[in-house]
């Protein structure tokens, strides 16, 4: 889910995914972004990773959930998302 977040906000490299994804190793992402590419939510070009249109598609429609997560981050204190 991580990775949709990080490609909604623009797309990204791998090491620029790596840096944004800092538990992550290397290969669990290598995976991770092979099974979103053959879900086919996820595209690589000359820009890097990026979102395809059913990837855009996806994270409107759980558009709802970050920002409940945002209300719930402020309520508990805490802050938003970084964007």
């Amino acid at each position: 889910m991580r990775v949709l977040w990080e490609l909604n906000i623009a797309p990204k490299t791998f090491r620029e995914l790596q840096s944004c994804c800092e538990n992550v190793s290397s290969s669990v992402l290598n995976t991770r972004l092979n099974e979103l590419r053959e879900a086919k939510l996820v595209d690589v070009g000359s820009g890097g990773y990026c979102l395809t249109a059913q990837g855009q598609e996806l994270m409107q429609v759980i558009a709802p959930l970050r920002d409940w997560a945002d209300a719930w981050a402020r309520a508990r204190g805490g802050s938003d998302r970084t964007t």
